[in-house]
């Protein structure tokens, strides 16, 4: 969903809001990594109170962002909302201005990208009415001449959209919708699950069973534990190279400066202990790979590459099937979530989401 919400008004930098049940709730913004490296401990743990954390949501990946995609006339600022000394709201924007018609206009947005995706806005459960309409004041006193302030591709449920359905006073909005995400909720058994999908997909599987019957050595693993090691990263990297994208020129080893900030972004996640690799590997070659991102019970594919030498063995439609083998089989996995929705995910008759 993209948001985009006008606001006009003035007043202080720090904002101070309503008494709620459990304290008095104030806003604050800050503007250095320095500053914003002390909040990591606070961050992490209104991140893990959400039913089912979202990674893009996290301190790393917020960093990360900031750090290789942030453009050199543009600025950012993180506003923290807190109950007392408890952080239970957090708002990272970046700052825009633009000449128009020969006049200065600011403006503020979500960070987002096709690389780190949506950035929203991350909240304490149970403060979204009191704290959402608190940082959007924050952010009209900081810069009181800004003329809106757009979120591309948030979810129809995030925190900003409730407000503005609750009819925040002094906001004006324009919603339209920007593409769909697409997930599994992991819940009774694979056999159940297996027997709602399509019956010619199903035959099909089985018969790619058969097929790679014939691949010498053929192994599935799962990297966890030091997961952020830079050998991983390179073994993604290779396969990913042999797929369509490396024949398109948009794989992730062709371009330098992804390269750099996947790699700063794996090496973090994977000392979080939130990074797991899935790999299929026949003699010893990598033939599919997934980058998948784990935290509390959600389950995160963000990457699958494939080497198209073997494509006619479907390996990575095959790795996607034993990770969601897996998923049922733990208990400790809850949602399956593929952020976008291309055609493939109707195979495994996924949920969509706006």
């Amino acid at each position: 969903m993209n948001l985009k919400t006008i606001i006009a008004g003035k007043g202080p930098n720090t904002v101070q809001g309503e008494q709620h049940p459990c304290g008095k709730i104030s806003v604050v913004p800050v503007t250095s990594f320095e500053k914003l490296k002390a909040c990591i401990a606070d961050w992490d743990r209104l991140l893990l109170e959400l039913p089912l954390p979202v990674p893009m949501l996290s301190y790393l990946w917020v960093l990360t962002a900031l750090q290789y995609f942030l453009p050199g006339d543009e600025g950012w600022v993180c506003l923290m909302a807190y109950d007392d000394s408890i952080l239970v709201g957090i708002l990272p924007l970046i700052i825009k201005r633009r000449n128009f018609g020969g006049m200065r206009r600011m403006g503020y947005r979500t960070p987002f990208n096709w690389h780190f995706l949506s950035i929203d806005c991350l909240v304490k459960p149970g403060y979204e009415n009191d704290v959402v309409p608190l940082m959007l004041k924050a952010a009209q006193n900081l810069e009181p001449g800004y003329s809106e302030l757009k979120l591309t591709r948030i979810e129809n449920h995030s925190p900003v959209m409730e407000a503005i359905r609750n009819k925040v006073k002094g906001f004006r909005s324009v919603c339209r919708l920007n593409g769909f995400g697409s997930y599994i909720e992991v819940s009774g058994t694979y056999e159940k699950y297996l027997a709602g999908l399509d019956a010619k997909f199903v035959r099909n599987l089985r018969r790619l069973d058969r097929k790679m019957q014939s691949l010498n050595n053929l192994e599935m693993s799962v990297i966890s534990e030091n997961a952020g090691r830079d050998e991983y990263f390179e073994r993604f990297l290779q396969v990913e190279g042999k797929s369509w994208k490396g024949k398109k020129g948009s794989a992730i080893i062709q371009m330098p400066a992804l390269k750099k900030f996947y790699g700063d972004l794996t090496r973090r996640l994977g000392e979080r202990g939130w990074l797991e690799w899935y790999f299929f590997t026949t003699e010893g070659k990598t033939i599919a790979a997934m980058m998948t991102i784990r935290i509390g019970r959600k389950l995160v594919i963000y990457k699958i590459g494939y080497d198209e030498n073997y494509s006619s063995y479907s390996p990575g439609n095959k790795l996607f099937e034993k990770m969601v083998q897996w998923a049922f089989a733990s208990g400790e996995i809850a949602e399956i979530d593929c952020l976008t929705a291309y055609p493939w995910n109707q195979n495994w008759n996924m949920t969509t989401r706006e």
